[in-house]
């Protein structure tokens, strides 16, 4: 536990200090829904049916952006190395790099999605069913980006391998995430979704660390 929140608290500090980081996710996000519907046009229809798997889909491009660092600073400075030296449990660093990492990019996500909301013109009724999709959904995205940043760990940066690794693993995300947001939006009930994404959540949280940490032992050994 001293290990996670040291790696939580470091990536923090570090986050904080470079704001254009923490702002360029966000920024992307407001973007993506911003330009859609000037691309789509101002029919209702058309925005009905499309915002609820663009909120999904753009809280996937945003999380995407800075991914691929997510340990390879640790990497090219070393302290990756000294880490799997020390004996340490390296699933406890995974999980706290993963949360510093949601912290800093997704959680302002959250923040910014009702204004998005008016934009989508979606009704502010559904302020609480995004947050209760965005919430797992983003946490999904970040754990299963996490293992495939340790996959491209090797390769150089800004591959585009990172991408096409985990588009696979994100389609059920993204399935779920949109169909409760839609099921919702049109007063059907939705509640099998959201049990889906929170069971994947609770699925994924304690072995998608272990799976990163036996990755990144397999790459520096």
């Amino acid at each position: 536990m001293n290990l996670l929140v040291a790696t939580l608290t470091r990536d923090m500090r570090l986050g904080l200090r470079r704001k254009s980081q923490i702002m360029m996710a966000p920024i992307f996000f407001m973007m993506i829904v911003v330009l859609f519907p000037l691309a789509l046009g101002p029919d209702p229809v058309v925005m009905k049916l499309a915002a609820p798997g663009l909120l999904v889909v753009a809280a996937l491009l945003a999380a995407l952006l800075p991914l691929d660092t997510l340990f390879r600073d640790d990497c090219d400075d070393g302290s990756l190395d000294l880490l799997m030296l020390s004996g340490s449990p390296v699933s406890f660093y995974v999980f706290g790099k993963v949360s510093a990492y949601w912290l800093l990019t997704s959680l302002p996500l959250l923040i910014v999605a009702p204004v998005m909301m008016l934009v989508l013109n979606m009704p502010i009724s559904m302020a609480i069913p995004v947050f209760l999709a965005l919430f797992p959904v983003t946490w999904l995205l970040n754990l299963i980006g996490a293992a495939g940043a340790a996959l491209a760990l090797g390769t150089r940066p800004g591959s585009v391998l990172l991408a096409l690794l985990l588009i696979p693993f994100y389609i059920p995300v993204l399935i779920f995430g949109a169909a409760a947001l839609d099921l919702t939006r049109n007063g059907v009930n939705a509640g099998a979704p959201f049990i889906l994404l929170w069971a994947l959540l609770a699925l994924t949280l304690p072995i998608v660390p272990l799976v990163t940490a036996a990755i990144l032992r397999g790459l520096r050994e």
